[in-house]
């Protein structure tokens, strides 16, 4: 009873805990092949982009022809965790596995996630485009304070590959006093 009224005190003195400094890179960390073999060709190609809200983070990919990945599985979202830019901006070097994962969803075949019919240029969206969308809130990851992201998916052939470039980004954590303790315990 006197901890938890401590914490209570704790964040009412203080209010939300915000923790972590602002900062993003993109491209190709050490240690990426980690992650994931290198992108096909195709993925090299399409166009992709990510977003930040929220503590939320998201990043698509513009596949212009969805059959590209007929046999792929688990297609997915991850998080790793990163050194931060003074430390050279890498994947740790002690991490074997993402910290956060999510599957990626696909937009309708012709049309982006937000239903535009526009393809690059004006054009069109080819009748078989689509678009692969994955996000993931990193703002309740206290044991995170670098975090690399990447679009992977598993080919016909078992083996894993990278689907974007990497996204680095710097994690902060949101809430009060209770979310900390609550994602320390449960491993976040």
């Amino acid at each position: 009873a006197v901890a938890v009224g401590i914490l209570f005190g704790a964040n009412a003195l203080f209010g939300p805990m915000l923790a972590g400094w602002g900062m993003a890179f993109s491209g190709w960390p050490a240690g990426s092949d980690r992650i994931g073999a290198p992108m096909p060709d195709w993925a090299a190609k399409a166009g992709s982009g990510g977003t930040t809200f929220g503590g939320y983070e998201e990043l698509t990919i513009d596949v212009s022809d969805r059959t590209l990945l007929t046999g792929w599985t688990d297609l997915r979202i991850e998080a790793w965790r990163g050194t931060d830019p003074a430390r050279g901006a890498g994947l740790d070097p002690t991490e074997t596995v993402p910290f956060l994962t999510a599957p990626l969803q696909w937009s309708a075949s012709g049309t982006s996630p937000d239903g535009n019919s526009v393809w690059y240029g004006s054009k069109g969206w080819p009748a078989n485009a689509s678009t692969l969308t994955g996000g993931l809130r990193l703002d309740r990851s206290p044991a995170a304070t670098w975090a690399w992201l990447a679009l992977t998916g598993v080919a016909p052939d078992g083996q894993r590959h990278l689907l974007s470039s990497l996204s680095g980004t710097s994690v902060f954590f949101q809430g009060t006093v209770l979310d900390w303790f609550r994602a320390v315990f449960s491993g976040g």
